[in-house]
């Protein structure tokens, strides 16, 4: 004859034991540990040394061909540096910090000393030169964006704050100069890439910016689930996410109640309470969504955490570029 003692877990549930078998007489369902794939330290390591790897090398033939396509149908003065080295100057001022005429000297040098390219731009036109680039970058980063999308896929969506000027917190609070910000919100694949990328103001909210930017690609992109944290939690939110098709995987705010607009979010709601947060997360894959925090890791880690340009217009274009530059180290 079996025996059976209850037992109380740390959600507060009670479940009954089988003392003779000692498991659950009725078992919760569990979600099946996933086995990971180990990664290659060799190659993670390679690739992480080849973006420091700038191609400084122009030859004069490429050099020439570049500028011929550029001043084909150019009115008033042609251009006499090519694009390509441009981006280059570019990838050095934000990944390296240079300041335009140490980024001047710095040019120079490799042009007198290795002749890696004909000439090097003055500051002023560089200066002149990566303004107006940054200005195409949004545009390129989407195009390059939406060509690494897999259907199927998680959507990750994330935010965080960018110092606008680089300060420090003495003059700040000597001179109760007012901390400038900007926020950065990205949506990643389960590989940490850029999908979707949004620029806004500081006191922009994230379930805003989410129905504004993202909302309208989900039945395009046709994620599998859509891992968020609890600053979504928002009807219009759940409802987007879950017409798309996808998992709304956004735990709601402590106090939450089942009285809602939104049958996806009731839905969520329900098994929370019903569940606990832990085995809801386990179930849904909520940690999938430190993909996007991870992804925030990189970013500063590489350019830091403010911007160097002072328009308006460049501050938000930098942030651009600095993505797209991103995705191109990545790619390396």
């Amino acid at each position: 004859m079996l025996r059976f003692s209850l037992k109380i877990k740390n959600n507060g549930r009670q479940k009954l034991y089988c003392k003779a078998c000692q498991r659950e007489d009725y078992p919760s369902v569990k979600q099946e540990k996933r086995k990971r794939k180990p990664r290659d330290w060799h190659a993670y390591n390679n690739q992480l040394k080849r973006r420091g790897e700038f191609e400084l090398y122009i030859s004069k033939e490429d050099w020439n061909a570049e500028l011929k396509g550029m001043n084909r149908k150019k009115n008033g003065h042609p251009f006499s540096y090519p694009k390509i080295l441009i981006n280059v100057g570019m990838t050095i001022r934000f990944t390296q910090h240079f300041p335009y005429r140490q980024e001047e000297g710095f040019l120079g040098k490799i042009v007198s000393k290795f002749k890696a390219f004909p000439a090097a731009p003055c500051y002023s036109q560089l200066c002149r030169r990566i303004n107006a680039a940054m200005k195409d970058s949004k545009q390129a980063l989407a195009v390059k964006a939406l060509s690494k999308w897999k259907e199927g896929d998680i959507l990750a969506v994330d935010s965080t704050g960018i110092k606008v000027y680089n300060r420090g917190e003495w003059i700040r609070h000597k001179h109760k100069v007012k901390r400038g910000w900007l926020k950065l919100h990205i949506a990643t694949n389960g590989k940490g890439e850029a999908i979707i990328t949004e620029v806004t103001e500081e006191d922009a909210g994230d379930a805003e910016v989410f129905d504004r930017a993202v909302a309208p690609h989900l039945k395009t992109l046709k994620p599998s689930r859509v891992p968020l944290d609890s600053g979504y939690d928002k009807n219009s939110v759940f409802d987007a996410v879950g017409e798309a098709g996808a998992d709304p995987v956004i735990p709601p705010r402590d106090g939450a109640t089942t009285r809602c607009k939104s049958k996806h979010r009731r839905k969520v709601v329900k098994e929370m309470i019903k569940n606990g947060y832990k085995h809801w997360s386990k179930k849904h894959r909520h940690g999938e969504r430190w993909v996007g925090e991870g992804y925030f890791s990189a970013f500063k880690g590489t350019f830091g955490e403010y911007v160097v340009s002072h328009d308006k217009e460049n501050v938000v274009n930098e942030l651009y570029t600095k993505v797209l530059i991103l995705q191109e180290l990545r790619e390396m």
